[in-house]
């Protein structure tokens, strides 16, 4: 699967195009649940089977996925990361933004950030985990939701 992203990509195809739907490959990649077919373009298919792509996602955001891309619902990556219980998937975004903050750090040549820079990393994160969807919902309250259900239904049956 990682290998077909990478042919897509290396043939420029356009890793923000959105669907009717307004998902991107990101955003079907982070839900990473059931069978989701992407158009990356007019002659080629990406199709996202069954299994939580965290590598798929990992070569998207590496080269160059808006990670901040909003569906139609209103509904980031992290959104469905956290509405599927993909936690290596959230983990994978949370990394990402550390990792690309940490870039810029050194980018700078700062060995230690001033607090200026930390309160913008804090409200860069907060304004991404902040993205409520339609419904109004966070990302991580989906997720909440998700892991109480699942427990009840457990403890049911």
């Amino acid at each position: 699967m990682v290998d077909v992203v990478i042919e897509l990509i290396e043939q420029d195809v356009k890793l923000d195009d959105t669907n009717k739907f307004g998902h991107t490959a990101l955003t079907w990649a982070c839900a990473g649940t059931h069978s989701l077919t992407y158009s990356l373009t007019y002659s080629l298919t990406l199709s996202l089977t069954t299994g939580g792509h965290t590598e798929v996602v990992r070569v998207l955001l590496f080269r160059g996925a808006n990670i901040h891309h909003v569906t139609n619902e209103g509904r980031n990556g992290l959104h469905y990361a956290c509405l599927y219980a993909k936690a290596r998937t959230v983990k994978i975004l949370f990394d990402f933004l550390f990792e690309r903050f940490s870039t810029l750090r050194l980018k700078h040549s700062q060995t230690q950030m001033d607090a200026t820079r930390w309160g913008k990393y804090a409200t860069f994160m907060e304004q991404f985990m902040n993205v409520k969807d339609k419904n109004g919902m966070k990302a991580l309250t989906h997720l909440v939701t998700h892991l109480v259900t699942h427990s009840l239904m457990h403890s049911i049956f």
